[in-house]
């Protein structure tokens, strides 16, 4: 079993998120697996967030072109509950 050192508070909130994400997500899976429905309460935003230094980088190249296909795109707007408008665009250089 892996460790994972928590750096700081953000890096334990991003952990906490990505709990509850994956939570849903099994929520998910296991209602259309009964032909159920799961009614959003809300909706979220999320950004990948990559640092300047890693964006041109060749091991992120594959990821950077899956999310700029159009082909990728359409499956995942075909998913209940995901909205594509913003993926594969830079919203800010910091």
């Amino acid at each position: 079993m892996s460790t994972r050192k928590v750096r700081s508070l953000g890096d334990l909130e991003s952990l906490r998120r990505a709990m509850r994400d994956a939570e849903r997500e099994a929520a998910a899976a296991a209602a259309r697996a009964q032909d159920q429905d799961i009614v959003p309460q809300f909706k979220e935003r999320y950004d990948l967030v990559i640092p300047r230094a890693h964006y041109e980088s060749a091991l992120l190249r594959p990821l950077l072109e899956v999310l700029a296909d159009g082909r990728f795109r359409q499956q995942v707007a075909a998913l209940p509950g995901y909205d594509v408008r913003h993926m594969g665009q830079i919203a800010a250089e910091l």
